[in-house]
């Protein structure tokens, strides 16, 4: 069934979502790739050294606009290099799709399929099919594409490899077919010295202390969401005791949201239902009024148009209520979720939705699984189940904000899933998975 599961999600993201790498990057010598990344109020290009070197003059196009004169920062010899934008186009970043790559390893101790993406200069992507054929002990691994009818080309440096959404590294070199990928987690360590300048400080803290953050859009320019952007919308209007005003949420399945009543000058009672496509309640918040801000957090499974339905209790006034998708499929039940020994799990999950991870056991082990405590207070629970789908474990209920520390194990080889639940809330999560013992 969860193997089902997992199939199907993962072909509805792939018609749902396309990934990319983000940007075009064009010299007076040469042509490639690059992948955005916002520390702070910087917004940064990684690419390959090679193809800015020597350069006078280095232009990045996105894709909504073109031609953006960009600074090296600075370089290194694993043909690495650093740009920095202009402040006045760090709205560029709203497109990066950076992590940190601490799922590579356990990635590519598991899986040999991936896609190699890019950008073209007017703004459209190209996506290729590829095979992981050889991993090295750690900074490299190399592909080849699984069509003979298509090449890695001269101009591709820099595209970006992906595991369903998860970027894994980007294509330095290229030699009879066989591309040489530098690996996301190694990226993110050889520039971490130069980074860490542009942090903010809770960026540093986070960072340090392993809580997990949202990746927020740049503020140095107001930018409204496009019509293909709704990870955030606005519910407004008037309301009165005995009315109700009913909203349309398009939700693609298994989507973690949280929903905040903005204040407003009158004091309206109000409450607010989340109702299923089949109309089934999924949550209900109880009273509230509309002049105190209040964060609510709830989620759901199925796909479809959701209802959200607004009622006034007491008064007559404005209310405004936004809508924020802290979690997409992709994130909670994505490909490249898959975690390994001294690796973390995390992310965000609210009420009714679950996150699921996949652990590739050799048999006879234990394991520790270590719940970080994060700044938020979320109800959650989780279950280790077998290759058969069976559960070898459940942990009951606690809560995010507390350390805590779980024990179990398997006898059995193979895939094993540790499925995540939001029991109630919404907010983040965080989970280091280490192998306390081992079959031999």
């Amino acid at each position: 069934m969860l193997k089902t599961f997992f199939i199907g999600m993962f072909i509805y993201i792939t018609c749902f979502s396309v990934f990319s790498s983000d940007v075009f990057i064009e010299t007076d010598m040469e042509f490639g790739r690059g992948m955005l990344r916002q520390v702070g109020s910087t917004c940064l290009v990684y690419t390959p050294k090679h193809v800015i070197e020597d350069s006078e003059s280095i232009y990045i196009s996105g894709r909504f606009k073109r031609d953006i004169a960009v600074s090296l920062l600075t370089q290194y010899p694993q043909d690495l290099a650093v740009l920095s934008v202009p402040s006045s186009d760090t709205e560029l970043c709203r497109e990066s799709t950076w992590r940190d790559g601490a799922r590579v390893s356990a990635i590519l101790n598991s899986l040999t399929n991936a896609k190699l993406s890019f950008r073209k200069k007017n703004g459209g992507l190209t996506e290729y099919d590829l095979i992981i054929v050889e991993k090295e002990i750690h900074t490299y691994f190399h592909i080849k594409l699984s069509s003979s009818k298509k090449t890695i080309k001269q101009g591709m440096s820099g595209s970006t490899v992906y595991v369903g959404d998860y970027p894994i590294g980007i294509l330095v070199s290229v030699k009879d077919g066989v591309g040489k990928v530098l690996r996301l987690d190694d990226i993110t360590n050889i520039s971490q010295s130069v980074v860490s300048t542009f942090e903010t400080e809770a960026e540093k803290i986070s960072r340090e202390s392993g809580l997990v953050t949202r990746k927020t859009t740049p503020t140095t320019q107001a930018v409204a969401p496009s019509s293909t952007d709704q990870k955030e919308q606005i519910f407004q209007g008037e309301i009165a005791e005995g009315t109700v005003k009913v909203f349309n949420i398009l939700s693609k399945g298994n989507t973690a949201y949280k929903l905040t009543n903005l204040k407003q000058s009158n004091s309206v009672l109000l409450s607010f239902e989340f109702l299923s496509p089949g109309e089934q309640w999924l949550y209900r918040s109880g009273n509230f009024t509309s002049d105190k801000k209040k964060e609510f957090g709830f989620g759901t499974q199925e796909v479809g148009e959701h209802i959200l339905k607004i009622s006034g209790n007491r008064g007559v006034g404005s209310f405004s209520l936004k809508l924020e998708e802290v979690a997409t499929p992709e994130e909670l039940t994505g490909e490249a979720n898959i975690i390994g020994h001294n690796d973390i799990a995390k992310g965000f999950i609210s009420s009714g939705t679950v996150a699921y991870y996949r652990i590739f056991s050799k048999g006879n082990t234990a394991y520790k699984l270590t719940n970080l405590k994060q700044s938020n207070s979320v109800l959650l629970s989780f279950e280790f189940l077998s290759p058969g789908e069976q559960w070898l474990y459940r942990s009951g209920n606690f809560t995010s904000d507390k350390k805590k520390e779980f024990g179990f194990g398997t006898q059995e080889v193979g895939e094993h899933i540790l499925k995540i639940s939001g029991n109630r809330g919404v907010g983040s999560f965080s989970f280091k998975l280490e192998e306390v013992s081992t079959k031999n």
